[in-house]
């Protein structure tokens, strides 16, 4: 984690791959190796280690989430809408979840529900940034 937070991501990668062989079903360690991976822009990569985090933990948030998000940097938002939602109903105290589901929504044109997503988001944290660019973006106030 400490790699990844300097952004030396191969390094990270490297540690996350070794923990994963000493401990194969450690479900976070391949969520935090695909989060590396998909700031590396190896969504595939980021996908496959999330869907199985998924398998191994079936009702892991932040892995939906995770994955979710992943889908929609790459640019395939309608395939990462099913893993935000559960993310959301798994977790609906988390407001990084309801954000990562407000921007596919935008993406995919649904602008009622990204703005009552982003407004779920700053009800649960009030300091979250994405959830006050998105409504503004969005011609919304909080």
């Amino acid at each position: 984690m400490a790699y990844g937070k300097q952004s030396l991501y191969d390094q990270a990668i490297a540690d996350f791959t070794k923990a994963i062989a000493v401990k194969p079903d450690h479900a976070v360690a391949y969520v935090l190796r695909g989060f590396v991976y998909a700031r590396k822009d190896r969504y595939d990569d980021a996908i496959a280690d999330y869907t199985q985090a998924i398998a191994l933990k079936p009702d892991y948030a932040r892995a939906y989430n995770g994955r979710g998000w992943t889908y929609h940097l790459k640019g395939e938002h309608a395939k990462g809408l099913p893993d935000a939602e559960k993310a959301v109903a798994l977790a609906p105290k988390e407001a990084n979840h309801f954000g990562t589901r407000a921007e596919i929504y935008e993406k995919l044109g649904q602008r009622d529900k990204a703005v009552a997503d982003y407004r779920a988001a700053l009800a649960l944290d009030t300091h979250h940034q994405e959830a006050e660019d998105g409504l503004k973006r969005l011609g919304a106030t909080p």
